[in-house]
């Protein structure tokens, strides 16, 4: 179970509003989505990979006109693993999985993955004890509630299940377990929608860690191509660095399973293999991380 649970949402359930409630579409120009990756495992903290996302154009897929969505990537500090100082890295927007497109006259949003059938992802028009159909999967609709907003606006938040309290997805804000994720029953790691917002205006945020408003112009060096042997390891580490320019570096740290910094060093990259010599560690399990981002999991033996 993860180590820290999400307490606070500033969404308030009044009385349910009349059908003639009006529709606040989802894909908005401007708007924006900051979703965090917990791990599959016990970790050293509760996120292991966070992105931002937003609107980037339109495209043709099939004859039909989808939204295309593209993200910075979310960081933390250089000098923590990846638990707390994030800030969005601004350098580089990297294209999204998925297309989408909204109805907003039948109250729909569809979901479309190259090569896979278009299928409703939300669908904003069902009542209480209706279901909502993806392929091979139902999902029944237990309640059909009012949310306010951080802004003060009122939508229509339909519940899957009750599971942390989480498991809806929203009208003009998407999924609270991922945002353009279909929604699913979770298990082990998941995605978290932690922030939607309007340039600065918040509609929606959790308090851990809410919103990444900051931008900042750092840069995490292209690491790709980096490869860290052998795994299971005895004495040393092998790091095999792909051909960056000279006067570029990192920093590499080593983490025991409760989070204590175990080692530390800055590399060069203009060095293309340096062995790393760790007999002093005791045998067990690691967590490694490139510039406070955790990248894997590393056992000694």
């Amino acid at each position: 179970m993860k180590n820290r649970a999400i307490l606070f949402i500033p969404l308030f359930c009044v009385p349910m509003l009349s059908a003639q409630t009006p529709y606040h579409p989802m894909l908005v120009e401007g708007r924006g989505w900051d979703v965090f990756t917990t791990p599959t495992e016990q970790p050293i903290c509760t996120f292991i990979y966070a992105k931002h996302l937003f609107l980037n154009g339109d495209t043709i897929y099939d004859g039909v006109q989808y939204k295309k969505l593209a993200y910075n990537q979310i960081r933390s500090s250089p000098e923590t693993p990846f638990c707390t100082g994030f800030y969005r890295d601004t350098t580089e927007a990297y294209p999204y999985y998925a297309f989408y497109r909204e109805d907003t006259l039948t109250r729909k949003v569809y979901m479309r993955i190259p090569d896979v059938p278009e299928f409703t992802l939300f669908d904003f028009s069902l009542q209480t004890g209706d279901t909502l159909h993806y392929p091979g999967q139902s999902y029944p609709i237990q309640a059909v509630e009012d949310w306010v907003l951080a802004n003060g606006e009122h939508s229509k938040a339909f519940k899957i299940s009750d599971w942390l309290g989480l498991n809806y997805y929203v009208e003009g804000i998407g999924g609270l377990l991922g945002a353009f994720d279909p929604v699913f029953y979770p298990f082990e790691g998941w995605n978290l929608t932690t922030c939607v917002s309007d340039s600065s205006a918040v509609l929606y945020s959790t308090d851990d860690p809410g919103c990444v408003m900051a931008t900042s112009a750092t840069q995490m060096p292209d690491i790709s191509g980096l490869e860290v042997s052998p795994n299971p390891f005895l004495d040393q580490l092998i790091l095999r660095m792909p051909e960056f320019p000279s006067n570029s570096s990192f920093l590499f740290n080593l983490y025991d399973l409760t989070g204590q910094s175990v080692f530390r060093k800055k590399m060069e990259l203009g060095t293309a293999m340096q062995a790393l010599d760790l007999s002093f560690l005791p045998k067990g399990g690691y967590f490694w991380a490139i510039n406070g981002v955790l990248q894997g999991k590393l056992v000694k033996i």
